[in-house]
């Protein structure tokens, strides 16, 4: 029988204090019998814990593969529809076969690549420049893609990989990254009119000079909310914004 530490009663096994001075009485149940044996468990030890959680991969090519059987279906579909409309030839199909295939490319880049932003922004670029291609070669010729299709294609995802990359390797994130993502959308809204305008026969750009006066003042004031407004003056605390 366990005696109490504090007035040497004998007290009953397994009872939690004494009922002479309400000293906590110690249990000694969990220690380890004498000669290294391991006790029996307590409580019974779980065998089957269920099936394992999918991952994020295995979630997104999961997703990949419904996608991609989606989009072949529709290819088939939309090519035997133009078979058996025209007789057996090929005409506007081209056109939708070619966006099915810029959809599908761009959800693999998404889905499969997926880390880091900046690689997935890059590779979009290729099959949007390959799907322009293409439906400039279904008309008959490149008269349009090399002079106007292209550069418009390059000059407006160049800010959009810069700015990722800047995002993702700019530790202060804020305001700051949204300005400079707008301070390059400024040129590279010049350079587009520029090409459009040589194609069509203009002296120079028209609207993007507007673009640019708006663009501009709006990056120089992301920059002073997020340097001056939002980190020195705390207007966060102030405005609470």
């Amino acid at each position: 029988m366990p005696y109490c530490a504090r007035c040497g009663v004998e007290v009953d096994r397994g009872i939690e204090a004494c009922p002479l001075c309400a000293a906590p009485i110690p249990r000694f149940d969990d220690l380890p019998p004498p000669g290294g044996a391991s006790p029996e468990p307590r409580y019974p030890r779980v065998t089957d814990a269920g099936p394992a959680r999918p991952t994020g991969r295995s979630i997104r090519l999961s997703v990949w593969a419904t996608l991609s059987a989606i989009f072949v279906i529709s290819m088939l579909v939309v090519l035997a529809v133009n078979l058996v409309w025209t007789g057996g030839s090929i005409t506007w199909s081209g056109h939708a076969l070619g966006s099915i295939a810029l959809a599908w490319a761009i959800s693999t880049v998404i889905l499969v690549i997926f880390r880091p932003p900046w690689l997935v922004v890059l590779c979009i670029y290729p099959p949007v420049v390959g799907f322009l291609a293409l439906v400039d070669l279904l008309v008959g010729s490149l008269d349009w893609f090399l002079p106007v299709g292209l550069p418009i294609a390059t000059v407006m995802f160049l800010p959009f990989e810069v700015a990722t990359v800047i995002w993702t390797t700019w530790k202060d994130r804020g305001a700051n990254q949204l300005a400079v993502l707008l301070a390059m959308l400024g040129p590279a809204c010049l350079a587009m009119d520029l090409a459009i305008s040589r194609y069509v026969g203009l002296p120079g750009p028209t609207w993007s000079w507007v673009v640019v006066g708006v663009l501009v003042p709006l990056a120089g004031f992301l920059f002073v909310y997020h340097y001056v407004l939002h980190r020195v003056l705390k207007l966060d605390r102030i405005f609470h914004v």
